[in-house]
């Protein structure tokens, strides 16, 4: 008996460039869930109608696995890995704001760079 693969989520935090970067990198295990946590319900949904991203990369079609969602605690529900891909600037009040909602024991992967030029 062949054993069924398990999916993992991979939730993807920030729309931009590099979240849609990541997303698609994400994506190419074809058993993977990838969700990219979207502010905008706009571009949410249009990402979940037309599966392109209409701010980045208007020509590359997103990967059928790949889903947008713009509720956090819903984006973030069942998730295996979370992958920060949200400027340095917002993230100290998106954890304020969010940390609640992450699951337990969830693995974070924080692909942040910059610095937060108030505290240097």
């Amino acid at each position: 008996m062949e054993s069924e693969k398990r999916k993992t989520k991979i939730v993807i935090l920030g729309a931009g460039s590099f979240g849609h970067a990541m997303a698609h990198i994400s994506s190419h295990n074809s058993t993977n869930e990838v969700v990219i946590y979207v502010r905008n319900k706009v571009v949410c949904d249009y990402i979940n109608k037309n599966h392109i991203n209409p701010k980045r990369f208007k020509d590359t079609p997103l990967p059928p696995n790949i889903v947008a969602c713009n509720y956090i605690k819903e984006a973030v529900k069942g998730a295996t890995i979370l992958v920060h891909a949200i400027p340095t600037k917002p993230t100290k009040r998106f954890f304020q704001e969010n940390l609640k909602h992450f699951p337990k024991g969830v693995y974070y992967l924080s692909t942040c760079k910059g610095i937060i030029v108030e505290t240097h």
